[in-house]
């Protein structure tokens, strides 16, 4: 009668399989972790971000300006099917590039009409006091090929008067060239004695 062979290495080997199961599985699934990681991380670096802005080109009067789509983000933005709006309902726009890329935008202007078949752009006091907010709605797709939604709004009309704030807390009652004299003697004096120098009367 032959002799039973002993069970151990069957035990042996299966316990080994089972560990060898349980770290390719877990090797696996670190992989896959550290490979989402990656690719978040890169979309991150890529995303575009377009943004509605209220351009100024005077502050004399009642303010000139233009509305601005603007590319604020790092990566090129592809495939971009934007709307920008003036609310409550107003004039929209609609801009459809094959790519943006940053720093790069569409100007829009605007118009109102004076008498029948004649427009004239708003003044930005006008503008604002008509529609406070700007809004900036659609998609595009960053170089990864991923969607991007775009919803973006901003409150034009606090935005003018705070420019008009700033302008005229500045210049107060005085010329630009005065207030501009007096900084550069501050800093010519702060030059001066830092070296040791002596202060200028004038």
């Amino acid at each position: 009668m032959s002799a039973t062979p002993p069970l151990w290495p069957t035990y042996v080997t299966a316990a080994s399989t089972v560990a060898l199961v349980v770290i390719t599985w877990r090797y696996t699934m670190a992989t896959q972790r550290m490979v989402a990681e990656m690719r978040a991380a890169r979309s991150a670096q890529l995303i575009p971000k377009l943004m509605p802005v209220l351009q100024v080109r005077s502050l004399a009067g009642k303010g000139q300006g233009h509305l601005r789509i603007v590319h604020a983000g790092i990566g090129p933005s592809f495939g971009v099917d934007v709307e920008i709006a003036l609310e409550p309902p107003g004039p929209r726009w609609s801009w459809k590039p094959i790519i943006v890329a940053p720093n790069e935008g569409k100007a829009f202007s605007p118009e109102r009409e004076v008498e029948p078949g004649k427009n004239r752009i708003y003044s930005l006091d006008e503008l604002t006091e008509k529609f406070p907010t700007l809004t900036l709605t659609g998609k595009c797709q960053n170089a990864l090929k991923e969607d991007i939604p775009i919803r973006e709004e901003i409150d034009i009309r606090e935005y003018w008067r705070m420019r008009k704030a700033a302008v005229s807390w500045v210049w107060s009652d005085r010329e630009p060239e005065a207030v501009i004299a007096d900084a550069l003697r501050e800093i010519r004096d702060e030059l001066r004695s830092s070296r040791g120098g002596p202060r200028s009367p004038y």
